[in-house]
């Protein structure tokens, strides 16, 4: 029960953080509302078990070339993250407009942006190593559960957060600020993940 309770508090905390993941969840909910949100939160939710597997069941046993590979990582990370800001920062000016789009990202980027958020990564890799759980089947399980749920619960929060702010944003103007101020902080957190590489 003990390591239950510890685990379920290290998810909560690391899931409800800002980071790039929670910016985009905000900014997704924002431009497209709640529901239209979700599907790309249950992509994250599915990319990030699947680093628990990744790293709990096999990257371990990489242990010679593990620094290079999360440097190599990081690189893309910083990439596809800087690709996002990029893309919402140049986000359509009005709400109604980005609800009725056609390019409202879904699952598969989720599960995309969650193999290539450097935080995911590493805050799955500390889970891991701080709970012991390397090859651990069972405590796996139960760590992949919690992320699947306490994990998609937060950054739902995020999406709701957002959805519930588009009102004060129905200008097109304090929406294209939001939108830029959104995309240019990705920028930044890319740029200091690609510098921090290096």
């Amino acid at each position: 029960m003990a390591l239950f309770i510890a685990m379920t508090i290290f998810v909560f905390t690391m899931s409800i953080t800002p980071g790039p993941m929670n910016i985009v969840m905000l900014s997704n909910g924002v431009n497209y509302g709640f529901k239209r949100t979700v599907p790309f939160a249950i992509g994250v939710m599915a990319g990030t078990v699947s680093l628990v597997a990744i790293v709990g069941l096999g990257l371990s046993e990489l242990s010679g070339n593990y620094g290079e590979y999360l440097k190599i990582l990081g690189y893309v990370g910083a990439l596809f993250i800087g690709y996002l800001g990029f893309k919402i920062s140049m986000s359509r000016e009005e709400i109604k407009a980005a609800k009725n789009a056609c390019c409202v990202p879904g699952p598969i980027m989720g599960y995309l942006l969650a193999l290539a958020n450097p935080k995911s990564w590493m805050a799955i890799i500390a889970g891991l190593s701080a709970f012991s759980l390397f090859g651990k089947y069972d405590d796996l399980l139960l760590f992949g559960f919690l992320y699947s749920t306490v994990g998609l619960g937060c950054i739902l929060t995020w999406a709701y957060a957002g959805s519930k702010i588009a009102g004060f944003l129905s200008k097109a103007i304090y929406l294209r600020a939001f939108n830029l101020t959104m995309g240019v902080m990705l920028i930044i957190i890319a740029l200091y993940l690609s510098n921090f590489q290096g």
